[in-house]
């Protein structure tokens, strides 16, 4: 059964070379908390995360739900269909294992903020939900944070 490697939410990712010449993802500013200047307000956040133990070679199915965790009202939700590379699904006819692993991270572009509180973003693979990761946000109206 697939399930959530790591999940990180952050200011911004970016693509790296690292000393292998290889193309990693650089996490600008993990973050827990969203301070906003005021509110309502849209706001773009950014994600990187990695699933394993994904047994078959595709197309798989990945949602990614940000909802406000008080009145359950969905602030922001991104549906995909995942294929795994070809060069991955080679690798696979020539090993012993049938277990596919993704690596991938991007934009939440526009998400919806109406209000200060307790938010939370949720993680479905095959529509079984595998992540729930808790964000808090608040403002600075007037100057002052409010929670």
């Amino acid at each position: 059964m697939a399930r959530l490697g790591y999940f990180v939410v952050c200011e911004d990712v970016q693509p790296v070379t690292n000393k292998e010449n290889a193309i990693i993802q650089a996490l600008i500013n993990p973050l827990l908390a969203v301070q906003l200047p005021f509110l309502p307000t849209t706001y773009t956040l950014a994600f990187s995360l990695g699933i394993t133990d994904i047994a078959g070679d595709g197309p798989y199915q990945l949602k990614i739900e940000i909802s406000n965790k008080e009145s359950g009202e969905i602030a922001y939700e991104l549906s995909d269909t995942l294929m795994p590379p070809k060069e991955m699904l080679d690798s696979l006819e020539k090993s012993e294992s049938d277990l596919v692993f993704f690596q991938l991270g991007g934009p939440l572009k526009n998400i919806l903020f109406k209000s200060t509180g307790k938010y939370e973003i949720k993680v479905y693979f095959e529509n079984v939900e595998i992540a729930n990761y808790p964000i808090k946000v608040s403002s600075l109206e007037g100057g002052k944070a409010h929670v």
